[in-house]
């Protein structure tokens, strides 16, 4: 911000100007933080958040949630134990099914990973391979769709996408990646790569924000 003031006069009137200012790109998200900006910046009304009456009508099996995210984390937790270097773990969940459940570790903790092998890219081709061998004889859907994702980090660009590709309904994740990340608006560039608009598919994500289902440790700059 240029702190440098400049001084304009508007009828009888002098006012202040600063050269540069920063103001929020988007709208606020509570109505405190309304009446926060409406002070700090310029006056605003507040109408309530339409996402709150979403949220309100939005039906979700809360038990089905906590069984997973208890299970991603321990396998996480223990993979640290056993000095794995990346103890990402992903669990594929089609709600018509609840069973047979793809559970899926980070692809890069083998011997003959490649780069990319990241847990979300190996959940999607077991779910591929899986389709291909016969093994879910009742799935008639297209790859993953409408499928639950369970994730111990927040997924990059890369494995982002691949969700969108693979027409995932709904990820849950546990430890967001700040610098990797691409489902927060506060995580890497900001994609939210999950509900772009100049997509064709969107998907929803959520973030699991207790602190009852532990992870392993990864290094921010990894991309998960």
């Amino acid at each position: 911000m240029d702190n440098k003031l400049k001084s304009i006069w508007i009828g009888a009137k002098k006012y202040q100007l600063r050269d540069e200012i920063k103001v929020p790109e988007f709208a606020p998200s509570t109505k405190e933080l309304n009446n926060v900006w409406s002070v700090k910046y310029w006056p605003l009304i507040w109408n309530g958040n339409p996402n709150d009456q979403i949220l309100n009508d939005y039906k979700i099996d809360m038990l089905e949630v906590r069984n997973e995210l208890s299970h991603v984390s321990t396998l996480s937790v223990n993979m640290a134990a056993a000095g794995k270097q990346f103890p990402v773990v992903s669990v594929f969940v089609d709600p018509s099914r609840k069973k047979d459940k793809v559970v899926v570790e980070d692809g890069r903790n083998c011997e003959s990973s490649l780069p990319i092998d990241h847990s979300v890219m190996v959940g999607i081709r077991t779910v591929g391979e899986r389709l291909r061998e016969g093994v879910d004889e009742e799935s008639n859907a297209y790859l993953c769709l409408d499928y639950d994702v369970y994730l111990t980090h927040e997924p990059c660009s890369m494995c982002s996408m691949a969700l969108i590709h693979s027409r995932v309904k709904r990820v849950v994740f546990l430890t967001e990646m700040q610098r990797t990340g691409s489902l927060k608006i506060t995580s890497g560039d900001g994609y939210c790569m999950n509900d772009n608009k100049q997509l064709n598919s969107t998907y929803e994500a959520f973030q699991w924000i207790g602190k009852e289902y532990p992870v392993g440790q990864v290094d921010q700059d990894v991309c998960c």
